[in-house]
């Protein structure tokens, strides 16, 4: 059986509230239904009228008390395949429906998320605040003041959200979504992390808990962080080129022209996402180069811009003649031909003694001698 998508239901609390729910549970001919109810394990039941049997309804009964402490309570159940191991019965986990239930605080009980996203030096973001109410009365309004601090930690500006309405959780489920502007552009800044911290303001008071989200600030830049340190003479090399990109968004056709005493290189081009790594590579067949350090000039291009790097190999004799330095033998090529070896050594063997054999019955056969008449 499958692993069933989990199907999210949400309640609100009311004194005596009774309601069922029901699912359908497949792909296995033999389901053991289950419920998990944790603190309101006496305020659920699972009706099930044939368990550990095919596919069927399994459906549960929620019968809430008189009064519930304000907070956020789970109801999970549904089916799980089981079959026999050992005499036990092991399942694969397959819970198809998850109940919530919301106990709402008196008053308004505000609760708010900041979320933020990457950006390059001079774009824009919109910083985005979702807040929910878990009180019973409605609060009338509610806005963010967001801080952005640089990479040193100096703040850089203050932003403010524009003041919403938030309804309680009793009118709508749903988050509501308020949101600031940064635009880099404004600020003499500099490319890193920064951090932006948040705190809600509403109806005249000031929620103490603060949220934080970090995003980076980017610059058109690739630039190349590692490359081969080894080549050896008179071979031909594959030189690869680690290269990282500085920017928000994907940059595309990025390659690189590597001057040697051997002649200028050319990698294929390559796309790089934001923010990632990723390797140039090119063949260089060492035949003027000397010995020793060398010194090699790497011309990387990217959305119409250059970045030069002078990079220091070290150039080496070659291992065997016309070839790069070999591979070392892994640990399961070895094993491989241990094994070949011990099988050919016991092939011949039973062949010898098979022959042996054969050899010993047919002198056997000529030293008897035949009855006297």
């Amino acid at each position: 059986m499958n692993q069933m998508p989990i199907e999210e239901r949400t309640l609100i609390f009311e004194p005596y509230l009774e309601k069922e729910f029901v699912v359908y549970v497949f792909n296995s001919e033999k389901i053991e239904s289950i419920l998990y109810a944790g603190e309101l394990e006496p305020y659920a039941t699972l009706i099930d009228s044939n368990q550990y049997g095919p596919p069927r309804e399994i459906r549960m009964r929620l019968s809430l008390p008189e009064s519930l402490n304000p907070g956020t309570y789970e109801v999970q159940f549904g089916g799980r395949e089981y079959y026999d191991v050992g005499g036990t019965v092991g399942g694969l986990a397959a819970v198809a429906s998850r109940v919530t239930i919301l106990s709402l605080y008196p008053g308004t009980y505000p609760r708010f998320l900041l979320n933020s996203y990457d950006i390059g030096l001079g774009e824009k973001m919109n910083l985005t605040v979702s807040i929910e109410n878990f009180g019973m009365e409605d609060i009338r309004g509610a806005y963010a003041s967001i801080d952005i601090y640089d990479p040193e930690g100096v703040l850089v500006t203050t932003l403010k959200t524009n003041n919403v309405k938030v309804p309680s959780k009793k009118n709508i489920l749903h988050p509501v979504i308020t949101q600031a502007t940064f635009d880099s552009s404004k600020f003499n800044i500099k490319p890193g992390f920064y951090k932006a911290v948040a705190t809600l303001s509403y109806d005249g008071k000031i929620l103490p808990e603060k949220m934080e989200s970090t995003f980076r600030l980017g610059t058109l830049k690739v630039k190349v962080v590692d490359w081969t340190k080894t080549i050896y003479a008179n071979v031909t090399n594959k030189l690869i080129l680690t290269i990282e990109s500085d920017w928000s968004g994907k940059i595309n056709d990025v390659y690189a022209r590597i001057s040697t005493p051997d002649g200028v290189l050319k990698t294929p081009d390559l796309d790089v996402d934001k923010f990632q790594t990723a390797q140039l590579e090119a063949y260089w067949e060492v035949k003027k180069t000397g010995l020793g350090n060398q010194t090699i000039t790497i011309e990387l291009f990217y959305a119409g811009l250059s970045d030069v790097t002078k990079a220091v190999v070290e150039v080496v004799p070659p291992i065997g003649p016309g070839v790069e330095k070999p591979s070392t033998f892994s640990p399961i090529l070895i094993g491989m031909i241990i094994l070949a070896l011990l099988i050919t050594v016991n092939l011949y063997f039973f062949v010898f003694k098979k022959n042996n054999k054969s050899e010993s019955e047919n002198s056997d056969d000529r030293n008897i001698q035949p009855p006297k008449i």
